[in-house]
C-alpha cells in the first residue's frame, strides 16, 4: 500500500469541512488574514482526496462526523506513513459522551475545539497544529537523511566486505583444513554481512520500506535445513543444536526473511549460550498456529527486561556482555518480520544463569500448497560458461575473476562502464556481472546500452553494496535479469548464472 501524501509531502493546507460552504469560506479567509492556506471540501469523499494530495491539518465541523464519515477519513489517516500524524481539530459541543469520543478514536490525533468557535480560537489550535505538523516533516526529512546515510555506509562497507569473503575463498585452497585463523576469517566476514543487514533491514522496516514475498511454506523441513546451516557455529562454539520437528507444517511465508528471524535467535543462543550448554528448536501446532520455541541454557536475561528486550537498540546489561558484539537491533527485526507475517514473539527467562526461551507464533497456512521448501545450496559442478566481470574495485574484481576461472568459467574484466560495454560486444559472453557504482558511465548506463545492442539473449546480472529495494527496482528498469547485493559468493554468481540461462 502506497503512504499518502507523496504529492505535496510538506503542505501547510488546513482542510475545513464545515456545517456550511458559507462557514468553510469564512474560516478559509480568516485563516488566510493571518498566513495559513485554508481549503473548503464540501464532503467526506473529497476531504480525503484532498488529504491524500497533503495537508498540514484538517478542521471538521462535528455534525459532519456520521460513523460512515468517520471510517472514510480513519481509512485514509491509517495509510500515513510512520512519521506522519495528521492533526484533526473537530469543533465540537460541549456535552460529550464517553460514547462520542470512542466514536472520534480512529481519527487518531484529535483536539476538540468547544463551539460557538470563536474565528481567533481557531487561528490559534491551527497555528499550533501546523508547529506539529512541522516537527513530523522534520522527523521525515531526518528519516531521509539516515536512510541515505545507512545506504552509503551498507554501499561502503559491502565493496570490502565481498573482496575479504572471496580472499577468504582463496585462501581455502594455500592453508590446511581447519585452520584457525581462517575459520575466524570466515564468521567474522559472516557477522559483519549479517549486522550490514540487519541494520539496513531495520531502518526500511521503520518507514515501511520491507516487503515480503510470501509463499506456502513446509516450516517443518526449511527449519531443518536452517539449524543445518547453522551447526558448524555452534560446534565450534561447543554448544549441542538439536531441533524437534513434525512432520509437515505449513505457513504463508517469505523464506528468505523467516531465515533471517530465526537466524537472529540462533545467533542470540550462540552468543550468550557457553561451552558445553544446550540449544533446541521445536517446533509444534498449537491450534490454527504454528509455535517454535528456540530455547538456550545459556545466561539467561532478568525477567525486569524482558518487557523492552526487543526495543530497537536496546541491550540488556549483564545478560548481554558486550564482548559478544552486537547493536541491539537483532532483536527488534525479529519481532517486526514475525510481526509482517502475522505472527507473535515473546521472549522468557527465569532469570541470570538459567536460560533463555523465544516463543515465535505463526498463522498456518489456510490452505496446505505444494511442498515449498527453503532453497538448498550447493548442487552438481556448473557447466563452464564466459562472463564478463565489470567491477571498479581492483581486489573484488581480482579475487571474483580468480574464483569464478576456478570453477571452471572463462572470465574476462573491466574496470569502468566504457570499458565494460566495449567488452561485452567483443567477447559476446553467456553472462555479465556489472557493478552498478561504475566511474564515467555507471552500471544502469551499461544495462541500457547492452540490451540495447545484444537484445534478451545476454545474462545481466547487477552486483552492488546498495540493497534498498527501490535499486532492485531500478536494475530491472534498466534491463538487469537480477540485482544482488554484495557481498556475493562466486558460488551464487554460478548459480544464478546457471539458472536464468536455462530460462
Amino acid at each position: 500500500m502506497t503512504p499518502m501524501m507523496t504529492r505535496e509531502a510538506d503542505s501547510e493546507r488546513v482542510l475545513v469541512w464545515a456545517s456550511s460552504a458559507r462557514d468553510a469560506e469564512v474560516a478559509c479567509h480568516e485563516l488566510g488574514r493571518h498566513g495559513i492556506a485554508g481549503a473548503g471540501c464540501s464532503n467526506a469523499e473529497a476531504l480525503c482526496e484532498s488529504i491524500r494530495a497533503g495537508a498540514g491539518a484538517v478542521v471538521v465541523a462535528e455534525e459532519q462526523l456520521t460513523t460512515r464519515a468517520v471510517m472514510q477519513i480513519s481509512a485514509v489517516l491509517a495509510m500515513q506513513a510512520p512519521w506522519s500524524d495528521m492533526p484533526v481539530l473537530i469543533a465540537s459541543r460541549r456535552e460529550r459522551s464517553r460514547d462520542w469520543a470512542e466514536h472520534l478514536a480512529p481519527l487518531g490525533n484529535v483536539t476538540l475545539l468547544d463551539t460557538p468557535l470563536r474565528l481567533r480560537t481557531l487561528v490559534q489550535a491551527t497555528r499550533t497544529a501546523l508547529r506539529a505538523r512541522r516537527r513530523q516533516y522534520d522527523a521525515r526529512r531526518a528519516i531521509h537523511r539516515r536512510d541515505q546515510f545507512l545506504a552509503m555506509l551498507g554501499h561502503e562497507l559491502r565493496n570490502p566486505l565481498s573482496s575479504i569473503a572471496l580472499a577468504g575463498e582463496r585462501l581455502q585452497e594455500t592453508v590446511e583444513e581447519g585452520d584457525p585463523a581462517l575459520a575466524v576469517l570466515r564468521r567474522q566476514t559472516q557477522q559483519l554481512t549479517r549486522l550490514v543487514d540487519d541494520l539496513l533491514d531495520v531502518a526500511r522496516i521503520t518507514t515501511g520500506k520491507l516487503e515480503l514475498a510470501k509463499r506456502p511454506l513446509d516450516l517443518s523441513v526449511s527449519l531443518s535445513q536452517w539449524v543445518e546451516a547453522w551447526r558448524p557455529r555452534f560446534d565450534a562454539a561447543g554448544v549441542a543444536l538439536s531441533v524437534e520437528c513434525p512432520e509437515r507444517v505449513f505457513v504463508d511465508a517469505d523464506a528468505a526473511r523467516l531465515e533471517q528471524a530465526f537466524g537472529n535467535l540462533l545467533t542470540n543462543c550462540v552468543k550468550y549460550t557457553p561451552d558445553g550448554g544446550h540449544a533446541v528448536v521445536r517446533v509444534s501446532v498449537e491450534g490454527d498456529r504454528a509455535r517454535v520455541r528456540v530455547e538456550d541454557d545459556g545466561v539467561g536475561m532478568d525477567p525486569s527486561v524482558l518487557a523492552t528486550i526487543f526495543d530497537e537498540f536496546v541491550q540488556v546489561e549483564g545478560s548481554l556482555d558486550r564482548s559478544q558484539g552486537g547493536m541491539g537491533v537483532g532483536l527488534t527485526l525479529v519481532r517486526t518480520l514475525i510481526e509482517l507475517h502475522g505472527g507473535t514473539v515473546e521472549a522468557e527467562s527465569a532469570g541470570l544463569g538459567q536460560g533463555s526461551a523465544f516463543i515465535v507464533e505463526l498463522p498456518l497456512a489456510p490452505d496446505r500448497g505444494p511442498d515449498v521448501r527453503a532453497p538448498l545450496c550447493g548442487g552438481s559442478r556448473a557447466a563452464s560458461r564466459h562472463i564478463v566481470l565489470v567491477e571498479d574495485n581492483a581486489d573484488a574484481r581480482e579475487m571474483m575473476e580468480l574464483a569464478l576461472q576456478r570453477r571452471g568459467h572463462r572470465v574476462v574484466s573491466a574496470e569502468d562502464g566504457v570499458s565494460g560495454v566495449e567488452l561485452v560486444l567483443r567477447e559476446r559472453p553467456d553472462a555479465a556481472v556489472v557493478d552498478i557504482g561504475l566511474p564515467g558511465m555507471d552500471g544502469y548506463a551499461v544495462a541500457r546500452t547492452l540490451r540495447e545492442s545484444l537484445g534478451p539473449e545476454l545474462v545481466l546480472i547487477a552486483a552492488s553494496g546498495y540493497g534498498q529495494p527501490s535499486d532492485r527496482r531500478q536494475a530491472r528498469e534498466a534491463g538487469f535479469d537480477l540485482h544482488l547485493t554484495k557481498p556475493v559468493s562466486a558460488d551464487a554468481i554460478q548459480e544464478q548464472v546457471e539458472r536464468l540461462l536455462r530460462r
